[in-house]
Formats: structure tokens, C-alpha cells, sequence
């Protein structure tokens, strides 16, 4: 009786030994397939889109359908990318405008208050704005590779600065010894201590 005890477990332990064989065969067969599968959609030749998409707007909207984002060209000759916020203030933006290239970033109204840009001289120029939008700091190298920094006055006038001449030597606006009631600030006084009077 014991023999046939230990018979019939020793039949059960090979029938679940190969069932859990057949299984690993199974899932091993499934596996290379797939691998062959996408060995063979992976080497076959990309094929190129038909035909190119055109348009004069791509818009970018969220989920509700408002704007986030556009790239277009304005007036119908410039191109611009621009990132809107959740309020539709532009916040980002690229444009290429007669042969210069500006980027700007805008504050939480759409008030512009960094601006870069290269002119058609090749020349980069960095701008920070106040709140009001107006140019408070120009940096900008000039053709000769000259630094300049240009402090800017609400009003427009350029009270002080500094830089660098072609010549390696150094500029201060206001000039050394000129005091700012002397009458020589803003274009005045940046001709003065650039050398050009």
C-alpha cells in the first residue's frame, strides 16, 4: 500500500512538472515570437509622409480650447512662435522681423520685460524693461566686439553706462569728473565718454 502511496504522488508530481513545463515552453515560444516581431517592424525602411503639412497657423489650445501657444507669421511676413499663459497673455516669444531676430519674455499682463535680439548688423543686444515696458538696461557688443551697458532713465535719456572701446580701453558714462548736473548726461555725455567729441 505504501508502494502505491508513493506511486501516485510521484505520477502527480510529474504531471504538475510537466504542465509547468508546457506553460514555460508556451511563454518562451510567445516571447521570441514578439521579438522576432519587432525585430522585423524595426528593420523594415521608414516610409516618408506623403506629402508636407502647410499652413499659415498652427494654433495650440489646452483642453477647454483656449490658446497656448501659436506659431504664424504676422502681417503675413514675419514668422513669430509665441506661449500663452492660462489668461492668454503672451509670455514667450520668438520673431524674425526685416533680417533681426528678437526673443521676449513677458510678465503675468503681457508686459514685455526681457528682450534679445541680434539686428541685421549681427550685433546681440539684451534688454531688461520696467514695468511700464520701457528699456531700463541695454547691454550690447558692438561689430568690433566691444562691450557696452547702458543704464537707461524713465524718460529715455541715458545717464550712465559703461564699456569697453575697440581699443581695450575703458568708458564710463558719466565721465570720470563729470557730475550730472553739469549738463553732459544722456547722448551728450555717451558721445563725450565714448571719444566721438
Amino acid at each position: 500500500m505504501l508502494g502505491m502511496a508513493t506511486d501516485l504522488s510521484l505520477a502527480l508530481r510529474v504531471q504538475v512538472l510537466e504542465r509547468s513545463l508546457r506553460r514555460t515552453r508556451s511563454l518562451l515560444l510567445l516571447g521570441v515570437g514578439a521579438v522576432a516581431g519587432l525585430t522585423l517592424l524595426a528593420a523594415r525602411p521608414l516610409q516618408p509622409a506623403a506629402e508636407p503639412v502647410t499652413a499659415t497657423e498652427f494654433r495650440l489650445v489646452d483642453s477647454k480650447g483656449n490658446l497656448r501657444g501659436s506659431f504664424c507669421l504676422l502681417d503675413d511676413q514675419h514668422p513669430s512662435l509665441a506661449l500663452l499663459d492660462g489668461e492668454g497673455h503672451k509670455r514667450w516669444e520668438a520673431l524674425v522681423k526685416n533680417g533681426e531676430v528678437y526673443t521676449y519674455l513677458r510678465d503675468n499682463q503681457g508686459h514685455g520685460r526681457i528682450t534679445q535680439a541680434v539686428d541685421v548688423g549681427d550685433h546681440p543686444h539684451f534688454l531688461m524693461h520696467d514695468k511700464g515696458n520701457k528699456p531700463r538696461l541695454h547691454a550690447a557688443i558692438a561689430d568690433s566686439g566691444a562691450p557696452s551697458l547702458i543704464f537707461i532713465h524713465a524718460d529715455g535719456t541715458m545717464p550712465a553706462g559703461l564699456g569697453v572701446h575697440a581699443d581695450g580701453r575703458g568708458w564710463v558714462l558719466p565721465a570720470a569728473g563729470a557730475a550730472a548736473e553739469d549738463g553732459k548726461n544722456g547722448k551728450a555725455g555717451q558721445d563725450e565718454a565714448a571719444g566721438k567729441k
